[in-house]
């Protein structure tokens, strides 16, 4: 899945892949270089056409901005 979002493909289910990799933790390196392509990348990642497609976009980036986010050390 994210390699279809990350060429350019938009799947509507992206954000239930975000919500998974979050449960198992820190994403492997394969994952994080299609994320790092995801949140780098000039477009709108919403399924949206319209005044929510902002929003969303944020949100997902946001999201993937998190996942990419360094491992807390307590």
């Amino acid at each position: 899945m994210l390699t279809y979002a990350a060429d350019g493909q938009w799947h509507v289910r992206l954000p239930t892949a975000l919500d998974a990799l979050a449960r198992h933790g820190h994403p492997t390196p394969a994952v994080r270089e299609a994320l790092t392509a995801l949140v780098t990348a000039d477009r709108r990642l919403s399924e949206y056409g319209d005044h929510r497609a902002f929003h969303q976009d944020e949100e997902i980036r946001a999201r993937i901005d998190r996942l990419l986010a360094p491992p807390r050390t307590s």
